[in-house]
């Protein structure tokens, strides 16, 4: 029972600060930056809790984040294949 509460207030702290880092401006963040540190922490989480529903959300939720960031910025040329307009 431990366990579960400890991962709920892990995963909810790191969903607050999440939030809270890039809007502060306390480090020069961008969100390719936010979506590494995240994946890299939820990681090292996993590493050491074992398996775990909420780092292991965490860690897959912020994996596809930064797939989806890299992807847009590595394609964002308007394009025939693209359907993000700009301007």
């Amino acid at each position: 029972m431990f366990q579960f509460f400890a991962s709920a207030i892990v995963g909810l702290g790191c969903f607050a600060i999440s939030f809270w880092v890039p809007k502060s401006g306390i480090i020069a963040l961008k969100s390719l930056h936010t979506g590494a540190l995240l994946l890299l922490t939820s990681g090292a989480a996993l590493y050491l809790i074992g398996p775990n529903p909420l780092a292991f959300g965490l860690f897959l939720g912020s994996g596809w984040s930064l797939l989806n960031q890299l992807v847009d910025e590595a394609f964002s040329e308007q394009g025939s294949f693209s359907l993000h307009q700009t301007g």
